[in-house]
C-alpha cells in the first residue's frame, strides 16, 4: 500500500509532534515548584501549631498539678509568690505561684503562671484558683455567711418563692 504525498506529511507533523517543547517543559515544572512551596509551607504552619498545642496542653498539666498540690497539701500555703522549675516531657519548664490573702480569712486566691523555662521565659499558661484552710475529720466546713460573704446581697428575687425573696440560707 503506497501512501501519496499529502498523507506522508500528515504522519511526518504527527511525528514530529510527540515530545514537549522547552518552554512547556520550563512552564510545567514552575507550576510544580509553587505547588511544592505551598505544601511546605503548609506541612510548617502545622507543625508549629501542633508544637504550640502540645506546649500549652503540657502547661495545663504542670499548673492543675501545682494547684492539686496545694489544695491537698495539710500545710496551708503562705502568702506571696514563689518560683519553681519542673521538668517535664525533656524540657524545663517555670512555675511561678503567687498566694494572695481574700476578704474571707479561710480562703486564698493562688495564681499560677507557667512556661518554657528558656531566655524568653514566654507564658504558656495561667491558671487561677482558690484553696481554703484544709478541715480536719470532724471539724464544720467552711461556714461563708458566718465570716462575712453573703452570696444574697444584691441578688435578684427569688423566683421560687416569690412571697418571701429574702428567705434566709440555712447555716450549721
Amino acid at each position: 500500500m503506497l501512501l501519496d504525498v499529502p498523507q506522508l506529511n500528515v504522519m511526518n507533523k504527527i511525528l514530529q509532534q510527540k515530545g514537549f517543547t522547552l518552554i512547556e517543559v520550563v512552564i510545567a515544572t514552575f507550576i510544580v515548584g509553587i505547588a511544592l512551596i505551598a505544601v511546605v509551607g503548609t506541612i510548617q504552619s502545622i507543625t508549629a501549631q501542633t508544637s504550640r498545642v502540645q506546649e500549652i496542653f503540657i502547661g495545663n498539666l504542670i499548673a492543675k498539678n501545682a494547684m492539686t498540690e496545694l489544695q491537698l497539701s495539710p500545710v496551708w500555703a503562705e502568702l506571696g509568690e514563689k518560683s519553681e522549675s519542673v521538668e517535664m516531657a525533656n524540657t524545663n519548664w517555670f512555675k511561678d505561684i503567687i498566694v494572695i490573702e481574700t476578704e474571707v480569712e479561710t480562703l486564698r486566691r493562688v495564681e499560677i503562671t507557667v512556661g518554657i523555662d528558656d531566655d524568653e521565659r514566654k507564658q504558656s499558661c495561667f491558671l487561677v484558683g482558690f484553696i481554703s484552710q484544709t478541715s480536719q475529720l470532724g471539724q464544720r466546713p467552711v461556714q461563708w455567711l458566718e465570716q462575712g460573704f453573703n452570696s444574697r446581697e444584691n441578688a435578684p428575687e427569688d423566683r421560687d418563692n416569690p412571697e418571701n425573696p429574702e428567705t434566709p440560707i440555712p447555716v450549721n
